[in-house]
C-alpha cells in the first residue's frame, strides 16, 4: 500500500517545502497541500498515483513560485529510494510545465496548482492490506 504520510516525507525532502495533506489549514497565509486524486496497482508491487499539488498565498507570485518549485524538483525524477530503502520512486512526471492558476479565494488569497503522475515500486515486495 502506498501510504500518504510516506509520500509527504518524500515530497518534503525533495522540495524543501512543508505540505499539508488533502486540505489547507484554516489559517490565512502561504501554504501548500497535496492530495492523491487516483491510484492503481499495475502489478503486485508497482503503484501508480495522480497527485495534485495546490498552493495558496496572499500574493499570486508566491503561490506560483511554490508550485513551480514542485514542478522543477519532481518532474522527471527517476530511481529515488525512500522509506529507508523499502520504496522506490520509479518516475514522476508533471502534466504541466508551468503552474495552473486556479483562482482567488474569498480570503483574497490566490491559488495555483499542478498534477504529477508518480510510479512507486515496493522494493521489499510486502503487500499491506
Amino acid at each position: 500500500m502506498l501510504e500518504v504520510m510516506k509520500l509527504k516525507t518524500l515530497f518534503e525532502s525533495l522540495t524543501d517545502l512543508t505540505f499539508t495533506i488533502n486540505r489547507f489549514t484554516n489559517v490565512k497565509g502561504d501554504e501548500i497541500k497535496f492530495m492523491v486524486l487516483s491510484g492503481d496497482v499495475s502489478s503486485r508491487n508497482l503503484y501508480g498515483a495522480q497527485v495534485e499539488f495546490m498552493a495558496k498565498a496572499s500574493h499570486p507570485a508566491a503561490a506560483e513560485v511554490m508550485i513551480q518549485q514542485v514542478i522543477d524538483r519532481l518532474n522527471g525524477l527517476t530511481n529515488v529510494m525512500f522509506d529507508e530503502g523499502r520504496l522506490q520512486l520509479v518516475v514522476a512526471k508533471s502534466d504541466l510545465m508551468f503552474p495552473f492558476f486556479e483562482g482567488e479565494l474569498e480570503s483574497n488569497e490566490f491559488m495555483y496548482s499542478t498534477t504529477i503522475q508518480i510510479r512507486v515500486f515496493n522494493v521489499g515486495g510486502e503487500t499491506h492490506g
